[in-house]
């Protein structure tokens, strides 16, 4: 590891730890803090949901034992039921069901009665053996099931095995939420709360309180409990005016400020790792990528080779021309060979700081001629059109002429690797003010604008398109942004999606006058 990365982490663990300490502390403060006040808030809405469950429960088995002693009083039970849903608006309706469920009747207040299934109000013999178990020990159980008919959930029925014939009916009562709510639970609600709590009944899948005692916010509630009759329903408790949070504010802003405050710094220094994370798996993919590329790049060529040596040994190549093809294309897939692995080893070298550059007086038309002179012909082979625009007044500029070549040859390589119909390669000099130009362009695909603020990072290469399913190392830009940089200049691209791209290689000139007699341009050995 090297020293300026221990260093980083020890300061960065020197800031951390206690960071993390303190909020740590903090954290399990407030949390014995909060965890004290959930505790009594737990155990008051425990005894309050108790007492209004059971105020429910007290009301509904005495609208039982009610409709139980009317069905006794006589034959005619649809009477009877109707004498108890005129007494007790809040029942909805009543359903009669013999034990055997063949028949089961309900019953509405001005309505016809009608018959239905016992599936329809959740009637099943299992919970008629059940009610008659709790009735033979002198128990009288109501249980709730909801109807079938009612997809909402909002209305069930209590079901009860009445005691008044030798084959005892099932009764249900039916209830409908909202009216239950507003006719049993509001007098009990208001009395329970007197100013101390703020209660109320909450529905899921509701932003606000199907009723509340007082003006209540469903995120200031800090406990809930189930009604026993709804299942779909809670009771929700705040407190209000507790001294307990008075006496906790002015120290919980204070310690939330603090802990705030090292949060974000925690989070900042996060979002930084996270972003480096983010960086070496990406720079890991790339990198796979490049030694998947250069493996491709080393293949293709050297199976050529082999594939024509072979043939060229086996004597299968009789005329001379078709020998010479042969020689030529050994020829140009070495080269390529030879230009990947150098393009490699340059950049390694590069990258290590131990590439050394001859800087010299060195003329750009020279260096552009020889390029001309090593490619021209492997180009036309490629049925590319070779143009050079040469500014004979160009005046000598300070650099590396091998590697002003390199970088020139790695353009012209791009320019006929991404070129399909229109094959053209310009390579033009000039001035532009105080700088010295050399500019390769092309009449290819062309680089998208998001794409050219990276093209020069090492390993990229583009995601999509012919860029992408053209085999490259993704050095070479960068190779030739490295060189531009040892240079004191910069590289330059205009490019538009088919329409080509212009690559600038922008160099100081050289004063004439400061040119020593007897130095003599250097240009690159061919």
């Amino acid at each position: 590891m090297r020293p300026l990365r221990k260093i980083g982490l020890l300061l960065l663990a020197l800031v951390l730890l206690p960071a993390l300490g303190y909020v740590a502390t903090r954290v399990h403060s407030l949390s014995e803090n909060e965890a004290l006040i959930e505790q009594i808030y737990d155990h008051q809405l425990e005894t309050i949901l108790f007492s209004v469950n059971q105020h429910a429960w007290d009301v509904t088995s005495r609208w039982a034992t009610e409709l139980e002693g009317l069905l006794t009083q006589g034959p005619d039970e649809v009477a009877a039921v109707h004498t108890f849903l005129v007494k007790t608006p809040t029942v909805h309706a009543v359903f009669l069901a013999d034990a055997s469920l063949r028949q089961v009747r309900m019953i509405v207040p001005d309505a016809p009665t009608q018959t239905v299934r016992a599936e329809d109000v959740a009637l099943t013999a299992t919970l008629v053996e059940q009610l008659a178990r709790r009735r033979q020990v002198g128990y009288r159980q109501l249980e709730p099931v909801t109807l079938a008919r009612d997809s909402t959930g909002t209305t069930i029925a209590l079901a009860f095995l009445a005691g008044f014939a030798e084959a005892p009916p099932v009764v249900g009562m039916v209830l409908e939420a909202g009216t239950f709510i507003t006719d049993v639970l509001t007098p009990k609600l208001q009395d329970v709360a007197r100013g101390n709590f703020t209660l109320g009944v909450l529905a899921h899948g509701r932003a606000k309180p199907v009723y509340a005692t007082d003006t209540l916010r469903v995120e200031a509630i800090r406990q809930q409990r189930r009604l026993w009759l709804f299942d779909e329903y809670t009771l929700g408790i705040h407190l209000r005016g507790t001294s307990i949070e008075a006496v906790m504010k002015t120290r919980l802003y204070r310690d939330l400020i603090l802990i705030g405050l090292l949060a974000l710094v925690l989070l900042i220094g996060a979002g930084v790792a996270y972003r480096n994370v983010r960086r070496e798996v990406e720079l890991a993919r790339i990198k796979s990528d490049f030694v998947s590329n250069v493996s491709h790049e080393l293949r293709t060529p050297l199976a050529l080779i082999r594939m024509y040596v072979e043939t060229l040994e086996l004597g299968r190549v009789t005329s001379d021309a078709q020998r010479q093809h042969y020689y030529r294309v050994i020829s140009q897939e070495t080269l390529r060979l030879s230009r990947l692995i150098n393009n490699i080893l340059n950049f390694s070298r590069i990258e290590a700081g131990r590439k050394t550059y001859q800087m010299v007086p060195t003329d750009l038309n020279a260096v552009v001629r020889d390029v001309l002179d090593r490619y021209t012909f492997t180009l036309e082979q490629q049925g590319f059109e070779t143009v050079s625009r040469l500014d004979d007044a160009l005046p000598l500029v300070r650099g590396d002429a091998e590697t002003i070549t390199e970088a020139l040859i790695n353009l012209v390589d791009n320019a006929a690797k991404y070129s399909t119909d229109r094959k053209k390669v310009a390579l033009t000099t000039g001035r532009d003010g105080e700088a010295v130009f050399v500019e390769v362009a092309d009449d290819g695909i062309g680089i998208a604008a998001e794409d050219q603020a990276r093209i020069f990072d090492a390993f990229y290469r583009v995601s999509d398109g012919l860029v992408h399913d053209t085999k490259g190392t993704g050095l070479g830009l960068a190779l030739v942004h490295k060189i531009m940089e040892a240079h004191d200049g910069r590289v330059t691209v205009q490019s538009r999606p088919g329409h080509g791209s212009r690559f600038r290689l922008y160099f100081q000139s050289v004063d004439p006058v400061a040119v020593p007699s007897g130095v003599l341009p250097a240009v690159a050995e061919s």
